[in-house]
């Protein structure tokens, strides 16, 4: 029952997460910042202590460690390409056509809901 309660948080983090990038892609305000802050200060810790939470009950809830792993990295990553613009890197991001750290965040999105499908469907 517990291992069921965990992914379904999972699962509801992930989808608002979805649903925010939807939003997005999808307002026609050109400023968006406000999708940015829920995504980074609300969604981003939420998934990120689900993750921390996965690997500590590994054991008693027989959970995949991949299951937190995901979660922690696809945290992690997107979060770190964003510090990593503010550290004066962002002229990496400059050399790649327009939207695209958008478009990774997107693609990390998919590639992560999947990883923790498959995750969840062996176990």
């Amino acid at each position: 029952m517990q291992t069921k309660l965990l992914n379904a948080a999972i699962l509801i983090g992930m989808g608002i997460n979805g649903a925010l990038y939807l939003a997005w892609f999808r307002s026609s305000d050109p400023d968006r910042i406000g999708y940015w802050y829920l995504i980074y200060f609300l969604i981003f810790p939420f998934l990120a202590l689900l993750g921390i939470l996965a690997l500590a009950l590994k054991k008693p809830f027989n959970l995949s460690r991949w299951l937190g792993l995901t979660l922690l990295l696809y945290v992690g990553t997107l979060t770190l390409l964003l510090t990593s613009i503010s550290l004066g890197f962002g002229k990496i991001l400059d050399m790649l056509p327009p939207h695209s750290f958008e478009g990774l965040h997107v693609i990390a999105w998919g590639v992560a809901v999947i990883g923790l499908i498959l995750t969840m469907l062996k176990r």
